[in-house]
């Protein structure tokens, strides 16, 4: 059966890893890929136990307890060298009980009743409470300052508690500003709004967030990074909001991560390093500004992304998603033609899915996949023709031209030098998982300190690994730039090491 077979593939590429010699890396990712059942064996997960592989043979029908367990009485090892994220299944402790050669990640301290009750923060409802009671804040200060000071702290302090992070280190007002940028060809100039703590200026290290879906405004989740001693950067890409030249989606953003990266390095308030990171295009835009070894990064993180962008646009031979690139010519359109921000415009449709918003983009979305030819699509589904869609539903085959400078975001074999930390975090339900797996084999084989986190998200799903993805990116600039701020997620020093973390789950 696909899970079965599945299993065994995961189990036999987890085998190898953990007896292969140093210097060589096996890794479950493209097995699961080539197998492709590898979302099927993690929505059946309770059928893993005595699958059929060497070693391991496969339970008669009406399997005996007796019978499930190996020559020395104890069940046999399901999978070596991973970790396991806590799901919501009631049965995964007894799944894996008595196998001590599965590693299984321990769920963080259970939060203070103060702290239980902070269950907005990580979402997007919780940002909009954050900016609300920020706003009380600033009201308050009209009338009583201390107290509004005392309000101010008090919400920062549990933002940190939820978020697991060390304790603010400055309440200094922070200093946004908006600066443009000079890109190499001397002509193009892409603007960012620059955010640095409060106090003194000097040198920091830097978190850079290149965006096309607009950079004005003040980022609540930029605070959670002031407060603890970054620079926090957000960049309009080429030809978006104010950032000149022309928007052509993978095409420029190479370079322009390159010299985004070089021109904060040689600034005063920057001491050299810059971490990367960003959800679905920004996550292939933080790749493309890692992968230059000239311009280096210390770590980036890129979500529900991966380096390469034909194989998620043409999954299968010639085959085209089109309702992902209908959703996302929707979006970038239309917050093209919005005058208020990405993020609000992006708060209102999640707060309003059960409307009209989320009925109407469907049904836009299903007319324009069913428009013949399919090129015109855009035509549907914005009024008006979008040159990108067109040029690259004209193209569909890898080899051709077109794709030389318009599908690959960062080199991460061998035949490239970038030495980076870098934590993919993926969704089993996610149209980038395959290629993201993909990249995570291809930089493990690289020797780069690669880590890889899948969850039980598809790409839409923002509210869900929103909360989750921010402590990630937090953890590892803390780790990687943090100059000595403790990091307590709740794992012992083995756990910390697993490289790769899976999202199990199912009911029982």
């Amino acid at each position: 059966s696909i899970p079965r077979r599945a299993a065994t593939s995961l189990l036999g590429a987890m085998e190898r890893a953990a007896d292969s010699p140093k210097g060589q890396c096996y890794s479950p990712s493209s097995s699961l890929v080539r197998d492709g059942a590898g979302r099927d064996l993690f929505e059946r997960g309770r059928n893993n136990r005595g699958f059929n592989s060497p070693g391991h043979p496969a339970p008669p029908s009406s399997p005996s307890k007796d019978k499930q367990l190996g020559k020395d009485g104890k069940k046999p090892p399901l999978l070596k060298s991973i970790s396991f994220i806590q799901a919501l299944g009631r049965r995964r402790s007894e799944v894996f009980q008595g196998s001590p050669r599965v590693h299984k990640q321990e769920p963080a301290p259970p939060p203070s009743k103060h702290t239980k009750r902070w269950w907005l923060a990580g979402t997007w409802s919780g940002i909009f409470y954050l900016r609300l009671l920020k706003r009380l804040v600033s009201i308050l200060m009209i009338f009583s300052k201390p107290l509004a000071s005392q309000l101010h702290k008090h919400l920062r302090d549990k933002t940190a508690l939820y978020y697991n992070l060390p304790p603010v280190q400055s309440y200094d007002k922070a200093v946004f500003r908006r600066v443009p940028i000079m890109m190499r060809d001397g002509n193009t100039e892409l603007h960012a709004t620059l955010a640095t703590p409060g106090g003194p200026e000097k040198p920091r290290p830097t978190v850079l967030v290149r965006t096309p879906y607009g950079s004005k405004g003040q980022d609540p989740v930029a605070m959670l990074y002031l407060e603890r001693g970054f620079n926090y950067m957000i960049q309009d890409t080429r030809g978006r909001f104010d950032s000149g030249g022309d928007f052509f989606p993978i095409q420029d953003e190479r370079q322009d991560g390159h010299d985004t990266v070089g021109w904060i390095r040689s600034q005063s308030w920057s001491d050299g390093r810059v971490g990367v990171h960003g959800v679905s295009y920004m996550g292939m835009t933080a790749l493309a500004a890692a992968s230059d070894p000239k311009y280096p990064v210390e770590t980036v993180v890129p979500v529900m992304a991966s380096s390469e962008i034909f194989p998620v646009a043409f999954p299968a031979d010639q085959a085209i998603a089109a309702e992902l690139l209908a959703m996302w010519t929707w979006l970038i359109v239309q917050l093209g033609n919005q005058s208020i921000s990405a993020g609000i415009f992006i708060l209102e449709a999640c707060t309003r899915t059960r409307l009209y918003v989320a009925w109407d983009l469907e049904r836009l979305v299903n007319k324009a996949c069913k428009a013949i030819p399919l090129k015109n699509l855009d035509q549907t589904l914005v009024s008006q023709p979008v040159n990108y869609i067109r040029d690259g539903l004209s193209n569909p085959k890898r080899d051709l031209p077109f794709w030389s400078s318009r599908n690959q975001l960062a080199d991460l074999s061998h035949n490239n030098k970038i030495r980076c930390n870098i934590h993919f975090v993926g969704g089993w339900h996610d149209i980038f998982v395959h290629q993201q797996l993909e990249d995570y084999r291809t930089a493990r084989e690289a020797g780069l300190n690669v880590r890889l986190t899948v969850g039980r998200w598809c790409h839409w799903d923002v509210i869900k690994y929103f909360g989750i993805s921010q402590r990630i990116q937090m953890h590892e600039y803390l780790r990687s730039m943090g100059d000595g701020l403790v990091v307590n997620d709740g794992e012992d020093e083995g756990t910390r090491a697993a490289e790769v973390r899976v999202w199990l789950s199912w009911e029982g």
